[in-house]
């Protein structure tokens, strides 16, 4: 069956998007997740522009229809996400390079753990990996040019932070060159999925 080309949206906040679509999504994964949680801040003025949370959801939809979405938000510091990363931000500062604004994928003041990605359940189900990732391929040109992303860290995975650091900064100033084989992105692309790649 051929697919359409979802359509990516960075929402105005998640209270304009519809309830019971937001809903659908979230399941019964976290209360925290909810659209009534999330709007409730939004319309209480403890995430917005002003606070520097600027609420902007990532939504996907194909046809009209909402399959996929994330609580993002534009950040201009670093308080209140449970992440701890002044350090970074400090860095940065150093370097010269602009830490601020940022994107952060989170649920505001809350150190609950979860899914953040949220997929409709039978988009979950409907495709093999390669089929999305063909699909959603180009995200990251339509969002934000010079976007470089490293996640998926278990607690245990911040030993590593010394090295995905230098492979990420060497990724954002383009000189991956610099690297070891083994740290060059080829390796962890999502694209490397479509031919079931190692």
């Amino acid at each position: 069956m051929l697919r359409r080309m979802p359509e990516l949206e960075l929402a105005e906040g998640v209270a304009s998007i519809d309830r019971d679509e937001w809903n659908a999504l979230v399941a019964d994964d976290s209360p925290f997740l909810e659209w009534e949680w999330l709007a409730s801040l939004e319309d209480a003025g403890c995430v917005g522009p002003r606070t520097g949370w600027d609420a902007r959801p990532l939504v996907v939809r194909e046809g009209g229809r909402l399959v996929a979405a994330a609580p993002l938000y534009i950040k201009s510091h670093s308080e209140g996400e449970f992440v701890f990363d002044w350090g970074w931000a400090d860095a940065a500062e150093n370097a010269g390079i602009s830490y601020y604004p940022k994107m952060l994928v989170g649920v505001p003041f809350s150190p609950v753990t979860g899914r953040r990605l949220l997929v409709a359940k039978d988009e979950d189900e409907d495709a093999p990996a390669g089929d999305r990732v063909a699909r959603l391929n180009g995200i990251g040109d339509r969002l934000a040019r010079n976007l470089v992303v490293g996640c998926g860290f278990s607690g245990s995975g911040f030993k590593h932070s010394p090295a995905t650091g230098r492979m990420l900064s060497a990724l954002a100033l383009g000189r991956e060159d610099t690297l070891p084989e083994g740290f060059r992105a080829g390796r962890y692309v999502l694209d490397r999925f479509r031919n079931n790649g190692p």
